[in-house]
């Protein structure tokens, strides 16, 4: 993928990367989730460029070079994706998993997004407890590395497929095959997986605090919304999706057939996302 990098200087003064695709058209900011960085957006990125220049932060912490920092939170994460935005003047914006969490903290509390799509932000609300799963991350991570992580957050948070039916040791067997090749196959500007694996903790602090940081507020959100979700994700996030759905009644609610939680991911369905965003941001 071409590409160009770029970065901008939060409130805290970390300095974050981005990378941008595409020159013409309004600018967009796509913000991954958990086990992700700039780079599992890159065929999204590439679909969309052709209406749109698109910026993809790589959030903090993920990068060696740019530390979380000893206050890592949900508000650093909105101060970072509010400076690019800024930066870049853009007001349309997608995120998925706990990137979406940002992305509807950062709307609800800098304000500035005209057109926000979530793509099955993890909410814990009305009932909903999708972080589950960090306990038995922190744990597995701990006592056996990177592998039985991944294992851990595919049994909590993965889609409804035959493969979390199998038991954690074939699961882990299978994850700890991946991440080798990755890490012998991914490209030089791109993170190996098995790098962003203990960054999911990250995440998982992001999460927990939405609890207090956005679910009293969604009903002061101004933007326009566009909530997606895969038919095959885990019950959990079509949960969070109903709890929004109820509070926001003007958003719009797309499931996508035959999809699961990681659509958007470059292992997913991105052309299917693609579709949607660019009429949600043309309309």
């Amino acid at each position: 993928m071409n590409f160009r990098t770029g970065s901008v200087v939060s409130a805290d003064g970390t300095e974050v990367s981005h990378r941008v695709v595409g020159e013409d058209g309004p600018s967009v900011v796509l913000v991954h989730g958990g086990i992700q960085a700039a780079q599992s957006f890159r065929r999204l990125a590439e679909l969309l460029s052709s209406k749109f220049t698109v910026y993809v932060p790589d959030r903090r912490g993920r990068r060696p070079d740019v530390p979380a920092g000893e206050d890592y939170g949900l508000a650093r994460e909105g101060e970072d994706l509010d400076a690019l935005l800024r930066a870049v003047g853009a007001r349309r914006v997608f995120g998925l998993s706990s990137g979406a969490i940002v992305a509807l903290y950062t709307a609800i509390q800098f304000g500035g997004i005209d057109k926000l799509a979530l793509y099955e932000p993890p909410l814990t609300i009305d009932g909903a407890q999708p972080a589950a799963w960090l306990p038995r991350f922190e744990d597995a991570l701990t006592r056996s590395g990177p592998a039985a992580g991944v294992t851990a957050v595919l049994k909590g948070t993965g889609d409804n497929s035959p493969l979390m039916a199998l038991p954690n040791w074939a699961l882990t067997t299978l994850a700890r095959i991946a991440l080798a090749i990755d890490a012998k196959t991914h490209a030089p500007e791109d993170l190996a997986l098995r790098d962003l694996v203990p960054t999911m903790r990250l995440d998982g602090i992001a999460t927990l605090q939405s609890v207090a940081l956005v679910n009293p507020r969604i009903e002061e959100l101004r933007s326009g919304v566009l909530l997606l979700g895969g038919e095959k994700s885990a019950h959990q996030l079509h949960l969070g999706l109903d709890a929004l759905s109820k509070r926001l009644p003007n958003a719009k609610r797309i499931e996508l057939k035959r999809i699961g939680h990681i659509a958007a991911d470059n292992r997913g369905a991105p052309q299917r996302v693609a579709q949607l965003l660019e009429s949600f941001w043309q309309e």
